[in-house]
């Protein structure tokens, strides 16, 4: 049986955890107002340098299983559920690209900026690292349909999967994941090292949202539109992850408990910061893009905690 009491201290104390975020987020938005063209260098140095040596570094000190392979395709394949579905529905009710834009950001998730902070304050080391191995399958998702998707056939699934393939934290989790497999681990001299990596990404990535959400030009008071999104990335992406988890449970005993709570931690994550970015790139409703990005990362300062307290 649940303990409200406990429940309630474990959401207290993710809530104050991840509050900084939100303040960081708030300096990168004004920063973003000031100078605009801030985010462009700051993102290249997270995904060219920060990125590539924590995951490295996080995958080299894991305990390695093969079953782990498997979890980025499960994350993939409920990505891509939930991108259909809302493609599907969505075009019952809007006649524009509005609905290309939210079956990308609903299939998806910030596992990055906004997950891994929130899984270094509630995972164990070993199994942050099989956090960021699992949120693989958002990258898979975000560069094959998820792209497509968004792009209205502006760009090929080839040329998706050729930006896949350019991204240097690709590479930094097989590197990472061999390393681990030969039992080579980050030395002890450099552990403070990653430590502090770890801090400079949380702080990057949470400014880098604000920052995206400074160009918002306006925003959109569309309560359908709201409530369909949220619906979609709150309630069926859970939906489906605890499926999954169920059917582990009780047919297949693939993971424990601790993975479990992985799937269910990326499963509650707000939409993708890319969501914006790319709207932005390919004109393709930013201002409901940034309106969204902006509303469901507020409801997971509240929605998050209070999950995470559920399960303990």
């Amino acid at each position: 049986m649940i303990d409200p009491h406990v429940t309630l201290n474990v959401a207290q104390s993710l809530a104050l955890k991840i509050m900084p975020l939100y303040g960081f987020m708030g300096l990168g938005y004004l920063f973003g107002k000031v100078r605009p063209q801030s985010a462009e260098p700051l993102a290249a140095l997270q995904v060219y340098v920060i990125a590539p040596l924590l995951i490295l570094a996080l995958m080299a000190d894991m305990q390695f299983q093969q079953r782990y392979l498997l979890l980025p395709f499960v994350v993939y394949a409920i990505c891509v559920i939930v991108g259909f579905a809302t493609l599907w529905l969505g075009r019952k009710i809007w006649t524009d690209n509005t609905v290309n834009i939210f079956a990308f950001a609903c299939g998806g998730a910030n596992a990055g900026y906004f997950g891994l902070p929130v899984a270094l304050a509630v995972l164990s080391p070993e199994m942050v690292a099989v956090f960021m191995l699992t949120s693989l399958g958002f990258m898979l998702f975000e560069f094959t349909f998820g792209y497509v998707f968004i792009a209205r056939g502006k760009h090929t699934m080839a040329d998706s999967i050729k930006k896949l393939l350019r991204l240097p934290p690709l590479y930094a989790m097989i590197v990472g994941v061999l390393l681990s497999v030969l039992n080579i681990h980050v030395p002890a001299l450099l552990q403070d090292s990653v430590r502090d990596m770890r801090g400079c990404y949380v702080v990057i990535g949470a400014m880098l949202i604000g920052l995206g959400l400074a160009r918002l030009h306006k925003i959109h008071f569309d309560l359908q539109l709201k409530l369909f999104v949220n619906f979609m990335k709150f309630g069926l992406w859970p939906m489906l992850a605890l499926g999954v988890i169920a059917l582990d449970v009780y047919y297949f005993h693939c993971f424990g408990v601790e993975i479990h709570k992985i799937i269910l931690l990326l499963a509650i994550m707000p939409i993708p910061v890319n969501t914006l970015v790319y709207a932005i790139q390919l004109d393709v409703q930013p201002d409901k893009a940034s309106t969204m990005v902006f509303v469901t990362t507020l409801i997971a300062l509240f929605y998050v905690p209070l999950v995470v307290g559920l399960w303990g």
